[in-house]
């Protein structure tokens, strides 16, 4: 059972791999594009941080020795904690709706909105697709045995995914920014232990999808947008301008018609 979810998990991440070579493969075909993309490639050690995140998940429900840390962790929280909350449902919002929000108090920003509302939507579309097929494809019983969906965590990567970009977004401001919002990030995927939903791998692999997606969308919006402005100029009117105007000389009469471009 084990081998052919382990199978599946690495058909999801090839495919996953095989769609991003093809984005790639077309954004390079855009002059103005590929700088953009060159310089994202650099900086490839960004990627280091949530592929070792899901690699700790995967690990962490998968390797025999390391599967006990899982119960351990949540003896902990459920022995120490008491009670449930709802918190979770929408603290993992909050990161990204203050890097919205925030548009309309403060005014130094390095992009606009658009740019930022952009990145959050591809993030979300990467995020969402990631997690939903690992989900439905692993089938892993959550720890209060309510579905069979535990992994990953979804709102701890929704929670990250938003953290990230206002992190990446509001840098230039302050690193403190950042701080705050991977706090809420840190908060959300606590309360899904807290309320028995998630284990903690689940949790560790869901910040990682979560931190990938914010990256990969930070990588593609710029080609995103320059393919949406190229198909919108076909539909732009061009600067030609026609007058027709009545004219009348003597005991003719007729049409004046003249035509710049």
């Amino acid at each position: 059972m084990i081998n052919s979810r382990l199978k599946s998990l690495f058909s999801i991440l090839a495919s996953f791999v095989l769609i991003l070579i093809l984005l790639h493969a077309n954004a390079n075909a855009q002059r103005e594009i590929s700088d953009s993309l060159r310089h994202n490639r650099n900086k490839a050690a960004g990627f280091i941080t949530p592929a070792c995140l899901i690699a700790t998940g995967v690990a962490f429900h998968y390797v025999p020795s390391l599967q006990p840390f899982n119960q351990v962790v949540r003896d902990a929280v459920q022995t120490n904690l008491f009670g449930r909350t709802k918190a979770d449902n929408y603290i993992q919002y909050l990161p990204s709706v203050a890097m919205l929000g925030l548009d309309f108090a403060i005014k130094q920003h390095a992009s606009s909105f658009g740019e930022r509302a952009l990145s959050l939507s591809l993030g979300y579309l990467f995020m969402g697709a990631g997690v939903l097929c690992v989900k439905d494809n692993l089938r892993l019983l959550r720890p209060d045995s309510s579905a069979y969906n535990s992994f990953p965590s979804g709102h701890t990567a929704t929670a990250f995914l938003g953290a990230e970009l206002f992190r990446y977004y509001y840098r230039h401001l302050s690193p403190w920014y950042g701080v705050a919002a991977y706090t809420f990030a840190v908060a959300t995927g606590f309360g899904r232990i807290f309320n028995n939903r998630h284990w903690f791998a689940d949790v560790v692999c869901g910040a990682g999808v979560g931190i990938l997606a914010a990256r990969l969308a930070i990588m593609f919006s710029p080609y995103v947008k320059g393919f949406f402005a190229k198909q919108m100029s076909f539909f732009k009117k061009d600067k030609t301008s026609v007058f027709i105007s009545p004219m009348v000389e003597g005991n003719a009469a007729g049409i004046s018609f003249s035509m710049r471009f």
